[in-house]
């Protein structure tokens, strides 16, 4: 008797005790750093752009990639799973030569207020191509430097950018927007023989030599050609 009453509550305590330590297993798990909440937006353009040609990738501070993927040809969406709590650093990486604002966005993932937890867009807007190029000295691989060039719209007067070229005779443009445009190039010491006309792309600008630049008699240094490269 003496035993059997002493296994008879025996057995409810032991269930008891394993519902407890059941429940205490799962406890840590609400205060573990794992979250599923998705990062994303829309890659934005007033002027029809090639968006498949663009990656969004997700750093971590210390510059790792974590994460990348490809815009929706249609409408630039994108979007990025995130599983950890952090901070970040999303980046829009486009072909060489096309900008866009903003470039980066930092990111603090509390799984509470944050943009990606509250389902937020994040957008980047396409500003326009990079257009570069030389004013080349005739017969050499390089040109002067101090040549005023201008960018216009084609049959206009009104420039929309102007710039001096550089030592080699590089110059560039930034953030132009598809359009027909003229180059036109001036300099004291040069005449001017000619404009080079040519439309920007949704997919770029290409650009050729062509003859533009010669000098006055007083002057012996001969500049008669003009290299426009696409960026």
């Amino acid at each position: 008797m003496l035993v059997g009453q002493g296994a008879g509550p025996l057995g409810p305590a032991v269930v008891t005790a394993a519902v407890v330590l059941l429940l205490s297993g799962v406890g840590p798990a609400h205060g573990s750093e794992d979250i599923v909440v998705g990062c994303g937006g829309f890659v934005k353009s007033d002027v029809e752009i090639n968006y498949s040609l663009i990656e969004i990738k997700l750093y971590t501070k210390h510059g790792t990639l974590k994460y990348q993927t490809d815009c929706a040809p249609n409408n630039g969406y994108f979007m990025i799973p995130l599983y950890d709590k952090g901070d970040f650093i999303l980046k829009i990486e486009p072909p060489l030569g096309w900008s866009f604002e903003p470039t980066t966005v930092e990111l603090h993932v509390d799984g509470v207020s944050d943009i990606c937890t509250k389902g937020g867009d994040i957008n980047f807007v396409f500003t326009g191509f990079s257009v570069n190029g030389k004013v080349l000295s005739k017969g050499q691989p390089l040109g002067p430097a101090g040549v005023q060039v201008s960018l216009r719209n084609t049959g206009t007067e009104a420039k929309i950018q102007s710039t001096v070229t550089q030592p080699g005779g590089k110059f560039a443009f930034f953030k132009v927007l598809p359009g027909d445009y003229e180059i036109l190039a001036t300099h004291p010491t040069w005449a001017l023989k000619e404009t080079e006309s040519r439309s920007v792309a949704k997919t770029g600008v290409q650009w050729h030599d062509f003859g533009l630049l010669q000098p006055r008699p007083s002057v012996s240094k001969r500049v008669s050609g003009f290299s426009l490269l696409s960026s």
